[in-house]
């Protein structure tokens, strides 16, 4: 019979990464953007819009935003010809940077909230443990296993935003 083993499975945003400074400010530019430099909303228009309970969705949020700038000037929202996927876009190429490839933009600004040490630390005691991201769907960024030093170079590969080189790096090392 086999031993019983924990996994940790660990969100990224607001528990690895503190993200929210980047995505409000993406949050930001976007609005402004698209109301033509009408409206830059602060800390407080996003906190208050979040405080309603269904905008987690930072592009919707967005969204929402710009069209309330909208409304608020008399417009109605059938009316306006606000493209949801060119606000996404836009959003991404602040949030992202404009290469999805080699990620420059806001998200590079992003504090850790923990240290590599600390993941290297439950290895050491034999835990399993996983990073998942809820953003564009539940997926899987990393799992880690076995020796400190392939669970480092994972940890680095996140903390330098190279995403799709992190799972081709563990599907090929999955033998860490």
């Amino acid at each position: 019979m086999a031993a019983d083993r924990a996994i940790l499975v660990f969100d990224i945003d607001g528990v690895v990464r503190d993200v929210s400074g980047s995505y409000r400010r993406a949050i930001a530019d976007a609005v402004e953007h698209f109301t033509g430099g009408g409206f830059r909303p602060h800390s407080g228009d996003i906190d208050a819009l979040k405080s309603e309970g269904i905008w987690n969705n930072d592009w919707d949020a967005s969204f929402e935003l710009v069209c309330r700038y909208f409304e608020g000037a008399g417009r109605e929202r059938s009316q306006l010809a606000l493209n949801y996927d060119e606000l996404v876009a836009f959003f991404q190429s602040r949030y992202r940077g404009p290469d999805d490839r080699a990620w420059t933009g806001y998200i590079c600004d992003e504090p850790l909230l923990s240290t590599p040490a600390y993941f290297e630390s439950l290895t050491a005691g034999g835990l399993l443990g996983a990073f998942l991201a809820g953003r564009c769907g539940l997926k899987l960024l990393m799992f880690w296993r076995g020796n400190s030093a392939c669970n480092l170079l994972f940890w680095w590969r996140w903390k330098m935003h190279q995403e799709n080189q992190i799972r081709q790096d563990f599907l090929a090392r999955s033998n860490c």
